[in-house]
């Protein structure tokens, strides 16, 4: 495909290039008198034009890629917080999913939701609320591991991937970011707060990303439920995804 789009927009181009260097290459050998038979001049006018159309192409695949992978970017980007958006996310977890059974290690996928956040648009308006989620999008692409994911679903439903992370680990992460979100959150409205639903579990079992995600937010809503403990993480390793549904 890459190939097509190259010849597409820039094969009559080169070739006519190539062509005219190598007329030119011609023309001066006739008007130096240089012998056609030389073996030295005969190879100069092959590879010359040919290392000219190898370094051009060149150019342009590189070209080529560079905006190919910023058109993917923006593509799976959420335009408003930066985050990776709906897209961005389920390519990086089927990344990720590869990733943990290649390497044998754990994952952990967490899903997080604003607390009272529609209160605030309605008393202080959207732009309020663009600006805290622009706020919390900064905040999360500076706290993370350059190795874990995040990216906004949809309104103010947020997600994560923590790659080699396992519910001990996890646990950690969200304490200290369920903390810091408060200080941010509350800056806005003493109100808001964050509830956070995180599934950890190992290369050996069904990795149905809708599953997964089905049972962060089981327990993302068990948190919103438990005022006094805002998250909830869930070692998944000894259990199978349909038997613990039942417990939730």
């Amino acid at each position: 495909m890459l190939a097509t789009s190259i010849w597409h927009f820039h094969g009559k181009k080169i070739f006519l290039f190539v062509l005219s260097l190598s007329i030119i290459c011609e023309y001066y050998s006739a008007s130096k008198n240089i012998p056609s038979e030389n073996p030295a001049w005969q190879y100069a006018i092959i590879l010359l034009p040919t290392l000219v159309a190898l370094t051009l192409i060149s150019k342009i695949v590189f070209d080529f890629k560079k905006k190919f992978k910023n058109l993917n970017e923006q593509i799976e980007t959420d335009e408003l917080t930066g985050l990776k958006n709906r897209r961005g996310f389920l390519s990086a977890s089927r990344y990720e999913i590869y990733r943990s059974n290649r390497y044998q290690q754990p994952l952990t996928i967490a899903v997080l939701d604003l607390d009272n956040f529609k209160k605030l648009n309605d008393t202080k308006g959207h732009i309020v609320g663009d600006k805290l989620l622009i706020e919390l999008g900064r905040y999360l692409r500076s706290a993370l591991r350059k190795v874990d994911t995040v990216a906004r679903m949809g309104g103010d439903e947020i997600v994560f991937i923590f790659p080699n992370t396992n519910a001990d680990e996890a646990e950690k992460a969200i304490t200290r970011l369920h903390e810091n979100l408060l200080n941010l959150l509350q800056s806005y409205d003493e109100k808001l707060n964050c509830s956070i639903g995180a599934v950890s579990f190992s290369p050996q079992q069904n990795h149905d990303i809708s599953l997964i995600l089905q049972e962060a937010d089981a327990l993302m809503y068990q948190a919103k439920r438990v005022a006094k403990k805002r998250f909830t993480v869930k070692d998944l390793t000894n259990e199978s995804f349909a038997d613990s549904a039942l417990d939730i």
